[in-house]
């Protein structure tokens, strides 16, 4: 029958530097822009189409629709947009 399976990522943005990284210096996920960026080089489409074989429905939230707490005015997502990725990391000190 049907599940419920929940596929995220899940970023450090509140520590100074990374205690995962190799090597020191500051942690990229304090900037917003690369967040997003991230964000928006995932094709989720593609995770639906390929991944989840067409069954399953994407989503902006950790929620999923039918879950108490799950809100369509949240569920906006920015679309998949590797180039304005790219332009987000260069804007946050990240051009390569």
């Amino acid at each position: 029958g049907p599940e419920l399976r929940t596929i995220f990522l899940g970023f450090d943005q509140f520590r100074d530097e990374l205690l995962d990284m190799a090597g020191s210096g500051k942690n990229p996920f304090k900037d917003v822009r690369v967040r997003r960026a991230f964000y928006q080089a995932i094709d989720i489409n593609a995770i639906h189409r390929v991944v989840m074989r067409g069954a399953s429905t994407p989503t902006a939230l950790m929620i999923a629709p039918g879950i108490n707490g799950f809100s369509k005015e949240l569920n906006e997502r920015y679309p998949f947009d590797p180039e304005g990725a790219k332009k987000l990391l260069a804007e946050a000190g990240y051009p390569e």
